[in-house]
């Protein structure tokens, strides 16, 4: 189990295959991970390339086809993928994995992000992937630096432009019983939840 970033993108990158496991609690940990991981890796290995891959937008099958896009790619020997926000496909991602996991191989690393209470329902359906994963296992609040305000006001213009819906009607179908329909309902949630409580703590 790692405890800072710095250890655990050095060891991504001293291993071959590396396959590594961030789980989380809090969404705000996994985006702040999301975003200083890249600059660490490259920190270690300066040619690698960062490839994510955001489950929540996609389907089984867009997925798959994404996934092994990556692999095919001439340079995947530099990638380190990142799949995150994994939780509505889980046993899915995890049976697609396991399928292509001698090829997983041809990357530099995977690092596979899922919250900790779907960790059971991805590990279930890629038991091949164990052995590699090993010890390589953390927790995204130990390994991400805290959400700033601006970033986080940032992240949900992104989904209001994404669905072409203001935060405030968003909520208003949410407490109305809708929005849930939208794929990442969950996430633009959590990231008005978090921004509530950054500007509470900014607050003379």
């Amino acid at each position: 189990m790692f405890i800072d970033l710095e250890a655990f993108g050095r060891a991504l990158m001293e291993r071959s295959p590396s396959v590594a496991l961030v789980t989380w609690r809090k969404l705000s940990a996994l985006r702040s991970f999301i975003d200083h991981v890249g600059l660490v890796l490259r920190k270690h290995r300066a040619d690698t390339l960062v490839s994510k891959i955001h489950v929540a937008e996609l389907d089984r099958q867009a997925f798959s086809e994404q996934f092994l896009k990556t692999l095919k790619r001439r340079d995947a020997a530099r990638i380190c993928l990142l799949i995150y926000e994994i939780e509505p496909l889980a046993s899915s991602v995890g049976r697609i994995l396991n399928g292509y996991r001698e090829r997983i191989a041809s990357l530099r690393a995977l690092v596979l992000c899922i919250r900790e209470n779907r960790l059971r329902d991805l590990l279930l359906e890629c038991p091949d992937l164990v052995d590699w994963i090993g010890s390589m296992v953390g927790r995204a609040e130990d390994l991400g630096s805290p959400l700033t305000l601006p970033r986080v006001r940032k992240a949900i213009r992104s989904f209001e432009r994404r669905h072409g819906l203001k935060s405030e009607e968003f909520v208003k179908q949410l407490k109305a019983g809708g929005g849930h329909d939208l794929a990442d309902a969950w996430v633009w949630e959590e990231l008005l939840a978090v921004k509530c409580e950054l500007e509470k703590a900014h607050r003379p």
